[in-house]
Order: C-alpha cells, then structure tokens, then sequence
C-alpha cells in the first residue's frame, strides 16, 4: 500500500467589476435540498484562504481542509467567514488511492480483484465525513447562521472506471435570525468515467 502525506496552501483574490455582487451559500451534505444558511447577494470583493491535509497509510486515510473568506459588501461593511471538513476513510479490500504527485492530487481507485476475475470482489471501501460552515456574520442577512454535518459511504468499484456510492448524511443548520432546521440525506450515485 502506498504511504504518503501531503500538505497545501490555497488563496483567492476576487472583485466583481460590472458583475452581480457575491453571494455565499451551502446546501446540505450531499449537495441536496433547499439553501437554508446563505447570505443576501452582498459581496463587492473577497480574499480567500486555507490549507489541506491528507494523508494515506496503506488502507486507511484521512483529509482534511480549512478555508477562511475575508471581504466587502456593496455597502462597504466588511465581513467574514471559515468553514472546515475531514473525510477519512477505510479501504476494507486493501486499495491504496492513487496520487498524482505532478498534480497534488488523487486519482481514481482500481480494484485488485474486479468482478471480472474469478471470485472477484472488486474494491469497497468505508467513510466518514465531518464539515462545518460558519456564515453567522450580520453582513449575511436574515438566513445567516451555521451548518454542521456529518456523514457515512459506502462505495463499491466493481471494475475500474465504474463506481457505486451509497451515503447517509445529517446536517444541522442553526440558523441566527430564522428557525433552525436540519437535513437528512440519503443518496446513491453510479459513476463512470473515460
């Protein structure tokens, strides 16, 4: 299995010149379901920031990413915002990801044992994921607030370019000037890729 850690800085600079001004919002975990913690459309510029961590030994391995946006509104009030994740992971049929190291970043899983050999199995493998976002700023408006997520996978690789994902997720939205609510997400996606 493959051992490796890898660490990256990101950052972005944006002004909306003749566009419409900026506006920030999360969806639940899993990409589902109605915007419930946004902000109006308020951003004139912004300056984003953060780091990642990943690291992998063998079958098991974790990711983890941190991001802090910094701005202005059109009214000229300033206004700020963080909001971090970590995935780990289990590949319970051994599979180490592969990593593109020209790139940083990783590729797609191929079995060991796909379907298509005798008494394949193909690759499965176990995840969690933890996220949090924190657009609670008075800048944001009225729908302004915190959303907080957890989530579990399932994926199968029956044979390479094909994937099957099953996840369940919960994500909390504590909501500063509205009612707070939450989302429970189940989803299950076929992938293929060229």
């Amino acid at each position: 299995g493959t051992t490796l850690v890898h660490l990256g800085l990101h950052a972005r600079q944006r002004d909306r010149s003749d566009d419409g001004a900026f506006q920030y919002r999360t969806r639940p975990l899993n990409g589902r379901g109605d915007r419930l913690v946004s902000s109006t459309a308020i951003g004139d510029s912004d300056f984003t920031y953060g780091a990642e961590l990943s690291a992998q030994f063998g079958a098991f391995g974790v990711t983890a990413e941190y991001s802090r946006l910094e701005g202005d509104s059109t009214g000229g009030v300033d206004f700020e915002s963080d909001g971090y994740y970590v995935d780990a992971y289990w590949s319970i049929t051994g599979e180490s990801r592969s990593y593109r190291g020209n790139q940083g970043s990783f590729g797609a899983i191929v079995p060991r044992n796909p379907v298509t050999n005798e008494g394949g199995l193909g690759h499965w493998m176990l995840s969690a994921r933890y996220d949090y976002l924190d657009l609670s700023d008075p800048a944001f408006g009225a729908n302004r607030g915190e959303q907080t997520a957890y989530g579990v996978g399932l994926d199968w690789i029956p044979l390479d370019h094909v994937r099957l994902k099953l996840n369940y997720a919960i994500s909390e939205m504590d909501r500063t000037a509205a009612a707070d609510d939450d989302a429970r997400v189940i989803s299950l996606r076929t992938q293929f890729d060229f």
